[in-house]
This record gives structure tokens, sequence and C-alpha cells, in this order.
């Protein structure tokens, strides 16, 4: 029996793996950059397989951990939860098992936040360096839901949409402000904005807004990695991609870009990675 971890900055899945028996479970995002130790252990305390008997080791894919300090902070969160052996690997290198592809390939993480580089055989050969939320992170939930936001501010958005991302009208552009800037995880708030527009999707305001963010994600990361590594598949995975996989297609179609596969979560592609190393052994 193992566990197999995917965490970006706003949920965390959790899959425990018995043969064939897969149990998954929802909790909060864990990411080592913006949480304290304490936090981290707080929202491990949340998943219930942790203290498990049976449980052999446990697989931990997630966001902010790609550095050395990163990891062994987490591990040592974990280590006050639970007592099983565990491996800890950067969200990226979950992605690119999640494919299952040896192949030369572009893969892409648009989500909460993004990410993008170039694999073979499992292992990252090239990429742009993600810098986070603050300093990058076009094309992610936090990129749209930081446009939308001003969008809202400067009234460029139809009323039915106004009254979505304002509870109805309830909350103010100050009291938005407040929740924001007060909330110990900002990215995840603003990121949230952008689930509250997904019922307007057609609306030719909330499209040029994501085609924005997409044309910023295309040419400040994806079309510097592609012009190294020319006519190779592009994979994408993240629910941001996932929603808004049209807007992603045709700007690919327009910089005659090969499109792999779109996922909208990596976790089934992950148990089988497990799943048949296990059965190499």
């Amino acid at each position: 029996m193992y566990l197999v971890v995917d965490s970006g900055s706003t949920k965390t899945e959790w899959a425990l793996v018995d043969g064939e028996s897969i149990s998954n479970e929802i909790t909060q995002g864990i990411n080592p950059r913006i949480l304290s130790e304490e936090q981290i252990v707080d929202r491990l305390k949340e998943s219930r397989f942790l203290q498990l008997p049976d449980l052999e080791k446990i697989f931990f894919y997630g966001a902010g951990t790609s550095g050395l300090e990163m990891k062994k902070k987490l591990k040592g969160a974990f280590q006050m939860v639970s007592p099983h052996a565990i491996e800890v690997e950067h969200d990226l290198l979950g992605a690119i098992r999640s494919f299952n592809v040896k192949e030369k390939t572009v893969v892409c993480i648009l989500g909460t936040g993004t990410n993008v580089c170039v694999t073979e055989n499992f292992r990252v050969i090239d990429g742009v360096k993600s810098l986070g939320y603050i300093l990058a992170d076009e094309g992610s939930g936090f990129d749209i839901g930081k446009r939308l936001i001003n969008a809202l501010n400067h009234k460029q958005l139809k009323k039915d949409i106004v009254r979505s991302l304002t509870s109805d009208g309830e909350q103010t552009m100050d009291d938005l402000i407040d929740l924001i800037y007060s909330s110990p995880n900002p990215n995840r708030v603003v990121a949230g904005f952008v689930k509250k527009a997904m019922s307007f999707l057609q609306d030719s305001d909330i499209q040029n807004i994501v085609k924005e963010s997409f044309r910023a994600f295309f040419e400040n990361q994806l079309l510097r990695v592609c012009e190294s590594h020319p006519n190779i598949p592009i994979n994408f995975v993240g629910s941001i991609a996932h929603s808004f996989k049209d807007i992603l297609e045709n700007l690919l179609r327009q910089h005659g870009l090969n499109l792999g596969q779109i996922l909208k979560n990596p976790m089934p592609g992950l148990i089988l990675y497990h799943q048949t190393k296990l059965l190499e052994k």
C-alpha cells in the first residue's frame, strides 16, 4: 500500500493505492515556499491516510519543492505527522510522469501557477525557471484572476459578471482588496476569481482576458522553449489549461505548434506510473 500525493497552492489530492483499490481525498494546498513548517503540519493533519499502519511509502509531488531547502522543510513537516518513508519531488516531475511519454516533448503546468519544461526519458532537459506569482506566472489562475480584478475595478465587465465576482453585488472593491491583502494565501484568493467567472466562458470580455494572459505565457515562456526545441508535441496539465483548452488550441495553431495532450489532473497518470514501476520490481 502506498500514497501518491499531488499538491499545488490551492489543493492537495491524495491517492491511496492498494493493489487495484484506490481511495482519494482532497485537502488544502501545500506549498513550502509560502507556508511555514507549522502551517504545513496543520494541513498534513487534514489527511486521514498518513496514520495508516500498512502504508509503505509516500510519493509527494508539489509546487515550490524544486530546491533542496524546500524539500528538507517539507520532509521535516511530514516526519512530525507520519513515520512513513517519503519521496518529495517537484510538481513539474509529477506532470512529466503523468503523461507517461519517454520521447522528447514539452510539458506545461497551467493551474494556480505555471511551469514549462522540455523532457525526455522522464527527465527535465531544458525549460524556463518559474519565478512564482509575484514575479511571473503568466497564463496561470492567479494571472487571469488578477486581470479579472483589474477589469472589474476599471468597470470593463458586464453587470452579470460583476455580480458573480462580487457575491451578487454584496462586496465592494474595498472589500475585495481587504480580502486579498489580508489573506495568508493571496495567490489562492486571486485565482479563485477565475472559478467565479467560469459560467461566462463565452463572454467576449472573459475570452479576451484569458487570451491576453495566455499570449503573455506564450511570449515569455512557451515560445522561448519551442525556439530551441521545434516540432515536438506540447502537453498541458492543470485546471486552467483544461477549462480554456479551446483558446489554447487556437493559439497553438496560430503559432504552428503541435498539441500533445491536455489533462485536467495529473493524478490518474501518476497512479499508473507508480503501478507500472511496482510491477517492474
